[in-house]
């Protein structure tokens, strides 16, 4: 409702796309553009790291906790994303 003249007005909401830093590339097929990511948890003094993955074309998720972070532990995650 419009204060200045008291009257209703209906405002339409444009949809938003969240938009992805990809530069010009445009992913044909499933896994083309793969997400990596991860982030530090503490529970109480346990610290624990979550690695997610996103696909973008499409928008398959998967995310794992583990105790350690290495590259042991990526390539572990990888082949369970694969």
């Amino acid at each position: 409702m419009s204060a200045a003249s008291g009257r209703l007005h209906e405002h339409q909401c444009n949809s938003r796309i969240t938009k992805v830093k990809r530069g010009n590339y445009y992913p044909l097929y499933p896994g083309d553009l793969v997400k990596l990511d991860y982030v530090i948890k503490f529970i109480g003094e346990i610290r624990r790291y979550a690695v997610s993955a996103i696909d973008y074309n499409n928008e398959f998720a998967f995310s794992h906790a583990y105790s350690s972070l290495s590259s042991a532990r990526s390539m572990d995650f990888w082949y369970e994303v694969i």
